[in-house]
């Protein structure tokens, strides 16, 4: 009875090592604002979980977030094709643009 116990609780544990961190993801679809180093307030669509998420311009232009500047930035497609969500083109976002859809 003892080794029956034993071998479920170690089931159980490693199906919460192996599977549990995307069990307890938490999704997101929603408009969030933002607050750039400038102050500008800007309004982003986000979606996503605490693992992957994925923002653009509510007239859905992609956007990054740039580490140095603290600052999102318009995503440009890279030079061979591949995912823009990695490239950042050094366009802050401007708050009054954005949160009324308009383009510069």
């Amino acid at each position: 009875m003892k080794t029956r116990t034993w071998s479920i609780v170690c089931g159980i544990a490693l199906i919460l090592l192996l599977g549990g961190a995307q069990a307890l993801a938490a999704p997101f679809a929603k408009q969030i604002a933002f607050t750039q180093p400038d102050g500008a307030q800007i309004q982003l669509w986000g979606q996503g979980d605490e693992f992957y998420a994925e923002f653009e311009t509510l007239d859905g232009y992609s956007v990054v977030f740039d580490p140095v500047t603290e600052a999102y930035c318009y995503a440009r497609l890279s030079p061979n094709g591949g995912d823009s969500r990695n490239q950042l083109s050094g366009m802050h976002l401007r708050g009054a643009l954005e949160s009324t859809g308009k383009s510069a």
